[in-house]
């Protein structure tokens, strides 16, 4: 990348998180805010009750999700990395609200995002292409949002294409350095499995990687 693409990335990644911090202390009301409430909940019981993230605990006693009993009030949905995340840095830092905190969460890695599709866009195509590509995921209102709720969607995103980025980075020769970006992409999608499952469908870039690039 040149200075160039540098200033450009900078301007897209300032207008995103200029739109991702509109009104980001509104409560907890908007789209999907049920689900967001749960993802909080865990976070705030890590808070209160400590982090043992085997056993993540929202405040539903029910058995409405699963049909089961649940008088622990367990949520077993997605392993809680993302909710120990924003938890820790709330205990860390109390002056924002733990909300607060959850959305700069999902914003952090959704800038992560967008550099990533502009560095991806510029290698494999050309920079305008990169512009309009991370220009078009940092500021289309449906990808604002979905970036800065308190769901763990966007983290797991994340970390899927920083995999598919050291992969990418990593070349054919048999060496040290290559065999270590390997094994960091192999963990950071581990990561991206256990926040979200549905990650796995990166598996198909994955193999085209490994057959284009790498020789075994």
């Amino acid at each position: 990348m040149k200075k160039i693409d540098f200033l450009i990335l900078g301007f897209i990644l300032f207008l995103g998180l200029i739109f991702r911090l509109y009104k980001i202390n509104i409560p907890l009301a908007d789209f999907h805010s049920w689900r967001q409430v749960d993802t909080a909940a865990v976070a705030r019981n890590f808070i209160k009750n400590g982090f043992d993230l085997l056993k993540p605990k929202y405040d539903d006693l029910s058995n409405i999700q699963s049909g089961l009993e649940n008088p622990q009030g367990l949520r077993m949905v997605e392993f809680p990395i993302y909710n120990a995340i924003f938890a820790y840095l709330y205990k860390t830092f109390p002056f924002l609200t733990i909300e607060i905190w959850g959305r700069l969460t999902s914003i952090f890695f959704s800038l992560i995002i967008i550099t990533l599709i502009y560095y991806f866009l510029l290698k494999e195509k050309n920079r305008l292409t990169a512009f309009f590509g991370s220009l078009i995921y940092a500021t289309f209102p449906f990808f604002v949002f979905y970036s800065r709720v308190i769901l763990p969607e966007t983290t797991a995103l994340s970390f899927a294409f920083l995999s598919i980025f050291f992969l990418y980075i990593s070349n054919t020769k048999r060496s040290l350095l290559n065999n270590l970006l390997i094994v960091i992409s192999s963990l950071f999608f581990a990561i991206s499995l256990l926040i979200k499952p549905t990650t796995i469908f990166f598996c198909f870039s994955f193999n085209l990687f490994i057959f284009s690039k790498i020789s075994f």
